[in-house]
């Protein structure tokens, strides 16, 4: 019998599957006293009908770093075995460097770019499943194992931050280059769709000026350049599902607004349950990394919001799943 936080996980070549049952929720080792507040996190929702979070049993997630399991448990693990409504199945494509789209955007400052970018963890992972649906006109899908139903099926899409990353000092990014990251983002989308998806979330870009990659005394001009970069990424994000709504009128577009979160955990000092979290998030801005956390790592990082230098701790991804969550009608 699975417990609180059990699952089932399996791995594969790029991606992980797990399994959780909705139990009771245990209190977190994670002290979420530190980490729970009264949200007022925007969601934005256009198309057709959201049947519910309680509603949903298969979870397909794509995206980069801030997607995987990397540094431990992310918010897709949470949303899928703590703040599941559900009996909840996770396919989880991310991938770490991975973008919209390799072609128009240059590796980021780190050189990372990975083959694995939306285009082809649709093209070479979820093309697998695909026939798999209930609905699908192959039998394959009906009475499998890892068979999946449109209605109650979530496809979560979180990318933008290695094309950001990777061009953001590019003299056309918020314009050219841009134009051809969101007509790759469209046509994926739209082939998720026309294998059977109606169910998204869409989640915008963090801060990323914030960081302690950009937010240093030497980095003003770099943090600015990479703050208009994301803004301009993220004014498209409505704009897109607006496009895929006239197309695709009978699915549910929803975007979470990531940005906002972040942006209020640590700037605004004024809420008592955030002045801890915030004052750390601050505080860890200058020192980089957690008093205490080996390698990168979680562990000494309990009250720091960045884990690195761009990655946010395993806390900072359970208030973002509770959140989300909320936000869908659940926890």
């Amino acid at each position: 019998m699975l417990g609180p936080l059990a699952s089932v996980l399996l791995f594969f070549s790029f991606f992980s599957t797990i399994t959780a049952i909705p139990l009771k929720r245990p209190p977190s080792p994670l002290r979420p006293r530190q980490y729970s507040w009264d949200t007022n996190t925007q969601t934005g929702s256009t198309g057709g009908g959201w049947p519910g979070w309680s509603s949903i049993s298969t979870l397909f997630a794509f995206g980069a770093s801030y997607t995987t399991e990397a540094d431990g448990p992310n918010f897709v693990t949470y949303l899928t075995t703590l703040y599941n409504s559900s009996t909840i199945t996770t396919h989880d494509f991310a991938f770490s460097g991975a973008k919209v789209d390799q072609k128009p955007t240059a590796p980021n400052s780190q050189g990372m770019s990975s083959t694995n970018d939306l285009v082809h963890q649709i093209s070479g992972q979820f093309s697998k499943f695909a026939n798999l649906s209930t609905t699908s006109s192959s039998s394959s899908g009906a009475g499998n194992a890892t068979s999946w139903t449109p209605s109650s099926t979530l496809f979560l899409s979180f990318f933008g931050i290695n094309d950001v990353i990777g061009s953001y000092s590019s003299a056309d990014f918020t314009t050219t280059t841009l134009d051809a990251v969101f007509s790759s983002y469209e046509t994926s989308l739209s082939t998720l769709y026309d294998s059977g998806a109606r169910n998204f979330l869409v989640i915008n870009l963090p801060p990323l000026e914030l960081a302690p990659q950009f937010n240093g005394a030497d980095d003003a001009t770099k943090a600015e350049e990479v703050k208009t970069a994301i803004e301009a990424f993220n004014g498209r994000v409505p704009d897109l599902l607006e496009q895929l709504r006239g197309t695709h009128g009978d699915a549910s577009w929803q975007w979470y607004d990531l940005h906002e979160l972040f942006e209020r955990t640590i700037e605004d000092q004024g809420q008592a349950e955030m002045a801890e979290i915030g004052k750390n998030a601050l505080t860890n801005v200058r020192d980089k990394s957690p008093p205490g956390s080996s390698g990168g790592g979680n562990e000494g990082a309990e009250g720091y919001f960045w884990l690195n230098e761009i990655h946010p701790t395993r806390a900072v991804h359970q208030v973002l799943a509770k959140e989300i969550a909320g936000e869908l009608g659940g926890a």
